[in-house]
């Protein structure tokens, strides 16, 4: 036997050796690692025809938002992964805010002229939507606040989702 082989053999019988002992460990702590069922979708082959090609897609139903089955597992599937990352939620918070930093949150879009007017749009600090804006003629004209998608958003607009 070479010494390579030797080394990975040695290898091999140590990893097994601390895996042993992590099971031992975790079984005699009392803690658990049982994950939660993952959620699987039901298949329901439809099928599709377009330019002359027919193809069948098993998940086509899962597009019908308001039937109670997708709605159902959807809901399975967001538990599932709040579950299986829970234990991330300091990562995932440290990083949203590292993210946030680094985004410039007053900013605007370079303008760009149409006809007689100046569009563009402007984002500001502490509100999450863009605002589109116009000016008249010049850059130097007063502003006209075209679409302001904060605003809209608190009206509960459900289409801002979508954005």
């Amino acid at each position: 036997m070479s010494t390579l082989d030797f080394d990975i053999l040695r290898g091999f019988v140590m990893r097994r050796t601390y895996l042993q002992l992590c099971a031992i460990i975790l079984a005699l702590s009392g803690c658990s690692v049982i994950q939660p069922e993952l959620p699987v979708a039901k298949k329901f082959p439809t099928k599709l025809e377009k330019h002359g090609h027919i193809r069948i897609d098993d998940y086509y139903w899962l597009k019908e938002r308001d039937n109670p089955e997708v709605i159902n597992y959807l809901k399975a599937e967001n538990e599932y992964t709040e579950a299986i990352m829970a234990h991330t939620k300091g990562l995932q918070k440290t990083l949203f805010q590292e993210f946030k930093a680094r985004i410039k949150q007053t900013d605007m879009s370079v303008p760009y002229k149409k006809d007689d007017y100046y569009y563009y749009t402007r984002t500001e600090d502490g509100k999450e939507y863009p605002i589109y804006c116009r000016k008249k003629g010049s850059l130097e004209n007063s502003e006209k606040v075209m679409l302001d998608l904060n605003k809209m958003a608190k009206l509960n607009l459900g289409f801002l989702a979508f954005l």
